[in-house]
């Protein structure tokens, strides 16, 4: 199984970091990749799934302890999810924070599905792994588990004892550790992975609670998670791919690095339907731009750092090429086009 998927590099860093990856250690620890150290190190970019999981495949075989996917879960903290973790963490209840997780999750761990359903009293989180069942399977799948049960802790305010982790898997030899770290009741060989708690629970206040904040970080989470169609042709391949990294300049060496081909068959491939690369990545960015631009109260700052601009003159000067005006007056004559609108105008009695 090779799910056509990307994950951000910053959780192989981190997981780096989890095990002591030293200079000495990352070229095994980048084993069988096509990850350079200068390019892991510094770069902030997607990478692919066979990448990912030859990664988690090599911190198994470096670490030498069992549970790495316990102990590397309490290092992915709800900051840790991009915008995402961001507007569950400025959510008003947990109740509006679990449904981000719901509606987004899938654009940060595609890997695993996460549905949800009510049972009597009790609110239910289920995950399935998605990939193989394999070591790196249950790496994940133990991860996801302890990420989920902290997360859900710093939501509710405090550690949460009244809660009960089902395990799809047998009890593995490091049960302690699992269960030490959950705090909680956990039963193992269960049909499927879940996360149970009282429907009470969904009521309780987030302490971390920013309506400000939390608007414009699903924003951002909106902007990734378009609906993509299924693409048929390899140029939909390709902006399917950019939908799914807003605020990252794509090159075209990393978007074919992405695709699992070389950039010699992503120029044949796109030049056989007739279309530029650079014409479809402008073509996702100019989207991306109108779009908040469209936003109220963001400034031209924050929406230049979402778009992956070192700075507001070098995306004045992108937003010029493709549209003609600079940002402030494109917005300033749409505002005006509306103004004007019959249908905008106030109609008094006669």
């Amino acid at each position: 199984m090779t799910p056509n998927i990307v994950v951000s590099i910053d959780y192989s860093r981190v997981l780096a970091n989890t095990i002591g990856i030293n200079e000495d250690t990352l070229p095994t620890f980048l084993r069988g990749t096509s990850l350079t150290p200068a390019r892991f190190l510094e770069s902030e970019d997607y990478i692919n799934w066979e990448d990912q999981r030859r990664i988690i495949q090599n911190a198994i075989d470096l670490f030498d302890q069992e549970g790495l996917g316990v102990i590397a879960g309490c290092y992915y903290p709800l900051a840790s999810h991009g915008a995402m973790g961001s507007a569950a963490m400025s959510s008003p209840t947990v109740r509006e924070a679990i449904g981000i997780f719901l509606k987004y999750y899938g654009m940060r761990a595609q890997f695993t599905s996460l549905t949800s359903k009510i049972d009597g009293n009790s609110f239910k989180m289920i995950q399935t792994l998605l990939v193989d069942n394999d070591s790196v399977g249950q790496f994940l799948i133990e991860a996801l588990i302890v990420s989920t049960k902290l997360s859900f802790d710093f939501l509710s305010g405090r550690q949460q004892t009244n809660v009960e982790i089902y395990c799809s898997f047998d009890k593995p030899s490091y049960s302690e550790l699992l269960e030490s770290t959950l705090k909680c009741p956990v039963h193992y060989n269960q049909p499927q992975t879940l996360f149970s708690f009282p429907c009470s629970y969904l009521n309780m206040p987030v302490a971390t609670r920013n309506e400000a904040i939390r608007k414009f970080s699903e924003q951002q989470c909106e902007s990734l998670n378009k609906s993509i169609q299924q693409p048929d042709t390899f140029s939909e391949k390709v902006s399917a791919l950019l939908r799914q990294l807003p605020g990252r300049q794509v090159t075209q060496a990393q978007a074919a690095q992405l695709l699992n081909v070389s950039p010699r068959t992503l120029l044949r491939r796109l030049k056989e339907e007739n279309v530029r690369y650079q014409s479809l990545h402008d073509t996702e960015q100019k989207k991306l731009a109108l779009y908040y631009l469209e936003q109220p109260n963001i400034t031209l700052e924050l929406i230049s750092e979402s778009m992956g601009y070192h700075d507001p003159s070098s995306f004045r000067r992108a937003f010029k090429r493709w549209f003609g005006l600079p940002p402030s007056e494109y917005k300033h004559s749409k505002t005006s086009c509306r103004k004007m609108s019959p249908n905008s105008r106030n109609i008094t009695s006669q």
